[in-house]
């Protein structure tokens, strides 16, 4: 309690100061009512997202909030982790890109001092009326809320950090650096989510689809590769997402051989194994179970190139990644090999609820109930509740998606 209640004065003190520098550049004004999407010059929005998955899902908000500002000169902050994805997005005027300090001594210090030097070199100059943060809960903290603040912004709305409750992860004051806080507990998907922040701007929503942008050099680089590969024209493939953040959310590598195995010869298929560098020695394992009906492009392409194959997919199993989402978001059938139980927490990172495939047809396979000592979700550091699931019911409903395309 201590702590918190000098937290608040600290950030009680920070406020005051930026607030009478701000009003002093021009940057403040007097109280004035929130501005429609229509009249605003100039939006900031913050995505400082280091999973791919979570960029993805954001790409509907970034095009509705175009389609309801269309005058309005917009500029889009994202991590390197995203910005491969993020630099074509046609609905932006600039990209800014901001590699956050994540490691070492003083970690938090000198990122307050990276905000800084990134306001006062690339944010103050474009003046802008409206900061936007389409981003629930409590993941980066106050580093994903302070570059809206110290962007000088007028109006800066987000969803309120009473929200972040469920995680038992309050963020003391990090509402007071918003000018509007969105509070809303009902479980929904993050895309429904995100666009919910532009309703409260009384914007409307006409599209909820996830979109990727391509070029045709990704595109070639996606052909060559199968070339290579030996894969013809036509020839059926079947992509598994075996990357993982967390490893709870792993399955098997035997059951992956099974499945990978019948759909071969049962199907015809060719079975591409994506992941990233991390996920090598394990797409190696199952590239050894499977032969050479295989194709491992773990750490090999771009991400843009990644999702140029996926286009190319029939259909995509795995665990909840990026993988999925770019899957998705490319009009790809999904099978998610989920680690959270279905009577777990619906508010967790790994809730379908929340971040399941969206806008394509698919299976979500969860567990059925935590295994001890899980209680709301899987809470191991290795695979645990996911391993309840068996290969039958992945060859189940990948068969009954392989039906529809």
């Amino acid at each position: 309690m201590m702590q918190i209640g000098l937290n608040r004065v600290v950030l009680l003190g920070v406020l005051s100061l930026s607030e009478t520098l701000f009003r002093i550049k021009g940057l403040r004004r007097s109280a004035e009512p929130l501005p429609r999407l229509q009249d605003v010059k100039s939006i900031l929005v913050g995505r400082l997202d280091e999973r791919i998955g979570d960029f993805v899902l954001v790409t509907p908000f970034l095009r509705e909030l175009r389609r309801n500002a269309s005058q309005a000169c917009i500029t889009l902050l994202v991590t390197p982790a995203v910005a491969e994805l993020a630099v074509l997005c046609p609905y932006v005027n600039e990209v800014l890109v901001w590699d956050r300090v994540s490691r070492g001594a003083c970690r938090s210090l000198r990122r307050y001092w990276q905000v800084l030097r990134l306001s006062a070199s690339h944010l103050w100059a474009r003046r802008f009326d409206l900061a936007l943060l389409p981003r629930w809960g409590t993941v980066g903290g106050y580093h994903n809320i302070l570059p809206l603040y110290w962007s000088g912004a007028r109006f800066r709305v987000g969803f309120s950090e009473r929200d972040a409750n469920f995680q038992g992860r309050l963020l003391v004051g990090q509402d007071w650096l918003l000018t509007h806080a969105i509070h809303d507990l009902s479980i929904k998907h993050e895309v429904v989510r995100y666009l919910d922040l532009l309703r409260f701007l009384e914007g409307t929503v006409e599209d909820d689809r996830l979109e990727l942008w391509l070029t045709g050099e990704d595109e070639a680089m996606a052909e060559e590769f199968l070339r290579q590969q030996g894969v013809s024209v036509g020839e059926p493939l079947v992509a598994f997402g075996i990357g993982a953040t967390d490893l709870k959310r792993r399955w098997r590598p035997d059951g992956f051989i099974a499945v990978g195995r019948h759909l071969a010869q049962k199907h015809d298929t060719r079975i591409v194994l994506l992941g990233g560098k991390a996920e090598q020695e394990f797409a190696a394992v199952l590239a050894d179970g499977l032969g050479s009906t295989t194709i491992s492009a773990a750490g090999v392409l771009s991400l843009r190139a990644a999702a140029a194959l996926l286009r190319r997919c029939r259909l995509y199993i795995g665990h909840d990644t990026g993988a999925m989402h770019l899957a998705a978001a490319v009009g790809v059938p999904v099978v998610e090999i989920s680690c959270h139980p279905l009577i777990g927490s619906p508010y967790s990172w790994n809730a379908p609820q929340r971040f399941g495939p969206w806008g394509v047809p698919c299976c979500i396979l969860q567990p059925p109930k935590p295994l001890p000592p899980c209680h709301k979700e899987c809470n191991a550091d290795k695979p645990h509740c996911i391993l309840q699931i068996v290969p039958d019911a992945v060859i189940a409903a990948a068969e009954e998606l392989l039906g529809l395309t």
